[in-house]
């Protein structure tokens, strides 16, 4: 029964998107449907999702941890049904119900009452985190499938089953296919305290045979989460020294969106932190933390109670991780930074709030389950702490109202449910506001009238899920859904997506982009050429190729010279690549030509014969390369060449790709080689543009 409340809580909380009224907003859209889309369709035409060629110039789309190439539920969503507008939306909520029914379990598993563990469920999956960041959507995931990674460790360390430790790398390894990476390396350091704390624990009490089988457990687990995550691992693992965040980031760059002391508001009045993001200095969508009001005061309760060592070590998390998100106005991030691997590789501080989030609940969880357990537990403490909370609440309502209207201003009209360009943040501070103190004075009556804890439980539960639907539906126009988009509009346009692989257009690679994709309308306006399947030089996307920066960055002249030109094309000479200076300075450069490290110009000087620094390829009037077939990771090729052939040899040496080729010669003096060229281990060092010299050979670059 809870999980159908759960199920039903969830499509209320944000039915715009349960019942397929309003499209998802800003990345979900711009960014994971187009990747999704894209795995998706390789997988319906059974090819797998490897390379994207059809941004940025091309990426390896199974090594980015956001693209959910390798995660299950995309797979089974991308074979079986396809993505549009509709699957992407029941999928998110799909999630928002897993995180749910997680919590539920996690609140089980630390022996909490059934209503008590359903009671922190409605809490978590309704929170700031799901509201706020419901455009991330690896963020969402992560946050689904962390709670059922805790239980499942929780319960390996009570229980000592396989069983456990095996569904533990289970859940572990769809946090890792499927999430931000991120969350796995904080969620580590977690799953470590709590392997040194039950391993403390065990050691006395069951000599070294106990800590023997703790430590067999977790080898288990994390084998079983390796394996399952193997071609992830793999794939990313090879891509790191290629891509830019393979190094790392900046301590600067790490702190850029903090959960900013001044988001604390959310805690109290989550409808405040959407308007005015000067006030905030951090993104929109970092600034919610909500988890309810009711759970904030059984949170901030659990400071009076006796706590067991666990409750301590959650109670360590939840404070630890939110100064960890406060990014610069602690030392914490940077702490982290400079003294624990992997935390340099990410950045946004606000993340660390998720797991701040889990510690509060979890805490509210544990004080709810000993204040229910026995009525004659005092209730004062509660009485004392949301006085305190009511006097804050109230001294908000004084000063913002004292700057600004509701009724004169039309903000109840017309500001209210949608989202509002006209309204102001003591605005928005002072409605809610009000609406506080009308579930807490609700909250306190209850507590003063009702004597029987079951009974008040019950209705507090009541009081819990019409305050979250609340909230999430006051703050969901601005960071869930665009409302003045429908669900209908966005399936109607994935229907008019070209079906297969056409070949590419006859432009230049320069004149094909985002914004003449043809598809710039409704919601959709970035990464459109994988919905349209042509070429393009730019996209958005933070997985990107050190070389393919390096170029746009630093040698502006020649990416965009060579961009000049079809997406494959005939070559006229060969320099070495210490060259581009000189080419650049004298202005000298040629679109037309290809620029080789020292050791494949060797390579080519000994095919063509040539020993000079430019080697000519000898084009003549009538060679012609034409792509006879494109597909997202194989491209054929037919190529009309006066010069003879060689290109088997060549291009082996020189790229590392794998040819396969049919000869046809017509004549003594022109042959025709059609061949396709296939990535293999070479992939990841080079983006998309396809280069065809004259002198029979095929580079990838």
């Amino acid at each position: 029964m809870h999980y159908l409340f759960l199920i039903l809580i969830a499509f209320f909380g944000f039915w715009q998107i349960g019942f397929l009224n309003n499209p998802l907003k800003w990345d979900m859209i711009d960014c994971f449907y187009p990747w999704r889309y894209f795995v998706g369709d390789c997988l319906q035409h059974h090819r797998l999702p490897l390379w994207n060629p059809y941004q940025c110039l091309g990426y390896p789309i199974c090594a980015d941890p956001q693209s959910g190439a390798w995660y299950p539920v995309t797979w089974f969503t991308g074979y079986f049904f396809g993505y549009t507008g509709y699957s992407l939306s029941l999928e998110f909520m799909l999630h928002i119900f897993l995180a749910g029914v997680g919590m539920y379990l996690l609140g089980q598993t630390l022996q909490f009452h059934k209503n008590v563990a359903f009671f922190i469920a409605v809490s978590y999956m309704l929170s700031g985190f799901f509201i706020g960041n419901a455009q991330h959507f690896s963020y969402v995931i992560s946050g689904a499938w962390v709670p059922f990674v805790l239980t499942g460790y929780l319960k390996s360390a009570r229980e000592k089953s396989c069983k456990n430790a095996l569904k533990t790398g289970f859940f572990l390894s769809l946090l890792f296919t499927g999430g931000y990476p991120a969350f796995v390396f904080i969620l580590g350091y977690f799953l470590l305290a709590l392997f040194l704390f039950y391993a403390i624990k065990q050691f006395p009490s069951e000599k070294m045979g106990g800590l023997g089988k703790w430590i067999k457990l977790n080898g288990l687990i994390t084998l079983t989460a390796l394996v399952m995550s193997s071609a992830s691992l793999i794939s990313l693992y090879t891509a790191i020294p290629y891509i830019t965040r393979g190094d790392g980031l900046s301590l600067e760059k790490v702190l850029i969106g903090p959960f900013s002391p001044q988001c604390s508001l959310s805690f109290l009045v989550p409808f405040s932190v959407i308007k005015d993001m000067n006030f905030f200095v951090t993104d929109l969508s970092m600034t919610n933390a909500y988890f309810g009001l009711i759970p904030l005061i059984f949170f901030l309760y659990s400071f009076f109670i006796k706590k067991s060592n666990l409750m301590k070590l959650f109670l360590f998390m939840g404070l630890f991780t939110l100064a960890a998100a406060f990014g610069k106005y602690t030392p914490v991030r940077a702490f982290l930074f400079y003294f624990l691997p992997l935390m340099n590789l990410f950045k946004i501080p606000s993340l660390f709030r998720l797991f701040a989030i889990i510690g509060f609940v979890v805490l509210s969880g544990f004080s709810l389950n000993f204040f229910f357990s026995d009525s004659r537990i005092s209730t004062k403490k509660i009485k004392t702490i949301s006085a305190g909370i009511l006097m804050i609440l109230l001294a908000l309502a004084v000063y913002s109202g004292s700057r600004c209207s509701l009724i004169h201003s039309g903000f109840l009209k017309h500001d209210l449910f949608t989202f509002s360009r006209n309204s102001s943040l003591d605005q928005h501070i002072y409605f809610q506001s009000l609406i506080q103190l009308i579930v807490l004075a609700v909250f306190l009556a209850l507590i003063y009238k009702i004597r029987d804890r079951s009974k008040l439980f019950n209705y507090l539960s009541a009081l819990l899920v019409i305050e979250m639907i609340l909230s999430a539906q006051l703050n969901a126009p601005y960071t869930v859904y665009y409302e003045q988009f429908k669900a209908a509009g966005l399936k109607e346009q994935s229907n008019s997506f070209p079906a297969g692989y056409p070949l590419p257009v006859s432009k230049n690679v320069l004149d094909i982009s985002d914004s003449t994709a043809g598809l710039a309308s409704g919601a959709l306006w970035k990464n459109l050429n994988t919905f349209h399947k042509q070429t393009a030089f730019d996209g958005f996307n933070s997985f990107q190729l050190k070389s393919t920066s390096m170029l746009e960055g630093s040698l502006p002249d020649l990416f965009f010279s060579t961009l000049k030109n079809r997406i494959v094309f005939l070559s006229d000479k060969l320099f070495d690549v210490d060259s581009i200076a000189g080419q650049i300075s004298q202005h000298r450069l040629n679109s037309k030509a290809v620029f080789l490290t020292k050791p494949d110009l060797s390579k080519a000087r000994l095919l063509i014969g040539k020993a000079t620094a430019g080697i000519t390829a000898g084009s003549t009037p009538g060679d012609t390369a034409e792509v006879t077939a494109f597909f997202p990771s194989e491209i054929k090729i037919k190529v009309k060449n006066r010069k003879g052939p060689g290109i088997d040899a060549f291009a082996k040496q020189l790229s590392g790709v794998e040819i396969k080729d049919q000869w046809n010669r017509d004549s003594l003096v022109q042959c025709q080689h059609l061949f396709y060229v296939r990535s293999s281990a070479g992939w990841y060092k080079r983006a998309g543009i396809l280069l065809l010299l004259s002198m029979d050979s095929c580079r990838i670059c």
